[in-house]
């Protein structure tokens, strides 16, 4: 006797509803990393050259040292 199986596969609909909402999250994670890298850049604009000096670098490393910096997660 034979066995015949029809399965129906129907897509899940739990990722495509997802997608917004990772999107959102993503978006929001991105503006807060701009947002403290912008503050950073800030105080270091406000910095005079002297505490850059006490520092031990100049204003061209402090801003590379401010965006070269890898998010930690």
């Amino acid at each position: 006797m034979a066995y015949a199986n029809t399965t129906i596969n129907t897509p899940n609909g739990r990722p495509f509803l997802a997608r917004p909402f990772v999107a959102i999250g993503n978006a929001l994670s991105t503006l807060a990393e701009a947002v403290s890298m912008a503050q950073a850049a800030t105080r270091v604009a406000e910095m005079s050259d002297r505490e850059l000096e006490e520092a031990g670098m100049d204003r061209a490393e402090a801003i590379e040292a401010v965006f070269s910096v890898e998010p930690q997660r």
